[in-house]
């Protein structure tokens, strides 16, 4: 019986690697469940953001998010943190917006998947869109892209 408790008992070596196992697993949930600080400041008012779009006469930029949305999590800690993705939204009126509050407003855009991106007049004309997840210089061209398109149908408009 002394033997069979003897070989059941974890080593030294053991017992480290476990401890370590144990850490490794704490920080990947703190990195998981800590959301980082992002460079944009979005409003997660719709209403807020068209009446600012409406006074400032600058398009909405809007992502629409679910909650759980993985690829909506990548670009949080991938894109949204950078100062240069901060300074490209710079022109619009940067809202993120969460598809399952705000459902009838999701359907009426015809948001059927996560992250959907959308640029915005400040009357609610669709400028750009784009569904899903953007690398940063991506997400980059696609702000210059939608500011020039916008640029252009205001010229087509006079």
């Amino acid at each position: 019986m002394n033997a069979t408790a003897e070989q059941q008992k974890p080593g030294p070596a053991r017992i480290v690697k476990m401890w370590l196992l144990l850490a490794v697993l704490i920080g990947a949930l703190i990195f998981v469940s800590k959301p980082p600080k992002s460079a944009v400041a979005w409003r997660t008012d719709w209403q807020q953001a068209v009446d600012e779009s409406i006074e400032t006469k600058l398009p909405i930029f809007v992502e629409f998010y679910g909650p759980g949305c993985t690829y909506c999590e990548l670009m949080d800690r991938t894109v949204f943190t950078r100062e240069d993705v901060a300074e490209a939204l710079s022109g619009f009126v940067p809202a993120k917006i969460n598809a399952d509050k705000e459902r009838r407003l999701a359907f009426g855009l015809g948001v059927q998947a996560y992250p959907t991106f959308f640029v915005l007049t400040p009357g609610h004309d669709v400028v750009a869109k784009h569904i899903g997840a953007m690398e940063p210089e991506e997400f980059i061209a696609f702000t210059k892209t939608a500011l020039q398109k916008r640029a252009s149908l205001e010229e087509i408009a006079r």
